[in-house]
């Protein structure tokens, strides 16, 4: 079954139907509609996606139809899940908590999904190891079933990932831009990390290098422009350069 941008379906959006046929669980807390938004225009594009956690193999499968393109790896610390390996889908066995059972993957997904253990140390452990070296320029990462509670030290390490996506090189202000390459107070977060985005118990992280790879990387070569725009408009800041 292949579901292109002109689909044809009684349903929204085609991963409903495709979440029902394969009884995967993506639709309790609504993320489908989420998904639909940032993977549909990368639907043919994607060549690999690794989501951890697999319970019964349902969402496996759901990306398998609807990404016809990819090769499609789950992780799990269950071994009877090897028994969902079929075309175009690869089961690693593991535990997400343990820093040596990362070491199997390859390093050039084009999206990965963490709907695994749900223990925040380990969902944290994922994100530094996987979207670091195992998540290609370009790609996204999804964090699912960010609740309440025990959650709190989760969410703060992530808002401090969108704090870093506007970090400035000192002395560069608004409206300008710099590349962060050379700067060495940058963080390595600040430097290959484009934006992220915060739902209800989901968030998804945009890798690149920041900003040129972004939708701001424009205005890198556009400074002059920038520079005497700003100055008809009165900005204090940029009268003193001329």
């Amino acid at each position: 079954m292949k579901y292109g941008l002109n689909y044809n379906s009684s349903f929204e959006y085609p991963l409903l139907e495709l979440n029902e046929i394969h009884n995967a669980s993506k639709q309790g807390h609504n993320y489908l509609p989420l998904y639909w938004r940032y993977f549909r225009d990368i639907q043919f594009s994607t060549k690999k996606v690794l989501e951890i956690g697999i319970y019964k193999g349902g969402s496996l499968k759901l990306w398998k139809d609807f990404f016809p393109n990819a090769q499609i790896h789950g992780f799990d610390i269950d071994e009877s899940c090897k028994r969902f390996e079929e075309d175009r889908i690869k089961v690693f066995i593991g535990d997400q908590g343990k820093h040596k059972d990362y070491q199997q993957f390859d390093n050039d997904y084009d999206i990965i999904i963490d709907d695994g253990s749900h223990i925040p140390e380990h969902m944290l452990l994922s994100l530094n190891q996987l979207y670091k070296s195992n998540l290609k320029n370009g790609g996204i990462f999804v964090i699912e079933d960010i609740a309440e509670g025990q959650y709190q030290f989760l969410k703060s390490s992530l808002t401090s990932i969108m704090d870093e996506v506007n970090y400035c090189t000192e002395g560069v202000e608004w409206p300008l831009l710099n590349t962060l390459k050379d700067d060495k107070n940058a963080s390595w977060w600040a430097k290959n990390t484009l934006g992220i985005s915060f739902y209800k118990y989901i968030c998804f992280i945009f890798k690149g290098r920041n900003p040129e790879d972004g939708e701001a990387g424009a205005r890198l070569n556009n400074s002059d422009e920038i520079l005497l725009k700003s100055k008809r408009h009165g900005s204090k800041l940029l009268d003193a350069v001329y």
